[in-house]
């Protein structure tokens, strides 16, 4: 009688543990319905973490490259490798930025591939010059991006998309005496 207590007992604490657990294919259905609410959100920022040059190898980048989305305004810092097709007088910056920038941008998503893609134009500030940019989001949160100009190769980007808020830095406050 013993035995047959303690083996209905382990059935039924070990017939528990599967209640519990999620399955991998109910997790990644979460993060997917996670990815897809906070997109329309309109607010995310993406790390770059290897940048795709043209005609030569892929690199890891380890900086602050970054491109950052607050409703319809666009903020980045991106690296250029690349060639030119016009001249570009010494001294400029080569790197594409923007600050605080309103764009226009047309979102689709991709049942087939599982990506939500953004296609817009903006004036990079550092050479005054018109970029075409797509961006790619994976269901999953990863993210690729491509910059088409005319007078540049064209350059892609690998990175990680992010939710958080970049938190402010808080001011000290000075004691009174």
């Amino acid at each position: 009688m013993k035995r047959f207590l303690a083996f209905l007992l382990a059935i039924v604490l070990l017939s528990g543990i599967d209640c519990h657990s999620q399955t991998r294919e109910e997790k990644k259905a979460m993060k997917v319905a996670a990815v897809k609410e906070k997109l329309d959100s309109g607010i995310f920022r993406i790390d770059i973490t290897h940048i795709i040059p043209a005609n030569m190898p892929m690199r890891a980048t380890y900086s602050s490259y970054y491109l950052e989305f607050k409703k319809d305004t666009f903020s980045c810092y991106l690296p250029y490798i690349g060639t030119a097709t016009t001249a570009i007088i010494g001294g400029q910056s080569l790197s594409i930025e923007s600050k605080n920038q309103k764009v226009d941008m047309q979102k689709s998503y991709n049942e087939k591939e599982n990506y939500t893609d953004y296609v817009f134009y903006f004036i990079n500030s550092s050479m005054k010059e018109r970029w075409q940019c797509s961006i790619f989001i994976y269901d999953t949160g990863e993210c690729r991006l491509r910059m088409d100009n005319a007078g540049r190769q064209s350059i892609g980007y690998d990175g990680d998309i992010h939710f958080e808020s970049v938190p402010k830095k808080k001011k000290e406050k000075k004691d009174k005496k």
